[in-house]
């Protein structure tokens, strides 16, 4: 009895060990590539955070530790680029899979007539003629290539925030800069004028 009791708390010691540890090596990872892209990095009470600005546009990387899935450090990292020239009041969510079947034809989503987009992407706002005429062939398409990465979660354009998310461990660099570049990517299309 005794040895199983002490069995469970050398275990439980060192998953809390390896949370702590990760949990450091991801600061340091994201405080080097901060610094890498001249970005300012924000650490413990207020983060881990990375704030910016990246081509005139707001850049935040931020984590939640909270939630079903983040047990044993796996962090759920949020990427933000703030937009320019994007129509404001307007909510853009990526919902692949057996949720688009769920949600697609529900009161107050507009759709677009493009069946993939419809299928996979929840678009709502308060001037639906204003909204149709921005999502042009290229622009559904820049958010369905967000929607469509395998390593994203959560796909949202909300306010003119560009957001993905996605789990990982330590989130390193190559994390990092796929997760800039697609958004970046995205987010030029977005912004092109039709």
């Amino acid at each position: 009895m005794w040895t199983t009791i002490a069995s469970v708390s050398l275990i439980l010691l060192f998953l809390v060990v390896m949370t702590r540890v990760r949990s450091r090596q991801r600061e340091q990872a994201w405080e080097r590539w901060a610094t890498d892209q001249g970005l300012s990095y924000l650490g413990p009470p207020q983060g881990p955070k990375i704030v910016g600005s990246v081509d005139q546009h707001p850049l935040e990387i931020s984590t939640d530790q909270q939630g079903s899935d983040t047990e044993g450090g796996v962090a759920v990292v949020r990427v933000t680029l703030g937009l320019n020239q994007v129509p404001e009041e307007m909510e853009v969510v990526g919902i692949p899979g057996f949720v688009g079947d769920l949600i697609q034809g529900r009161e107050g989503t507009i759709e677009t007539g493009d069946r993939e987009f419809d299928h996979d992407v929840l678009l709502k706002g308060p001037h639906p003629q204003e909204l149709l005429a921005y999502w042009t062939p290229e622009r559904r398409r820049a958010i369905l290539d967000l929607v469509d990465h395998s390593e994203y979660d959560h796909v949202s354009l909300i306010n003119s925030d560009l957001v993905v998310e996605f789990r990982s461990i330590i989130p390193g660099a190559e994390d990092l800069d796929q997760s800039v570049l697609h958004l970046r990517e995205a987010g030029s299309i977005l912004e092109e004028s039709p």
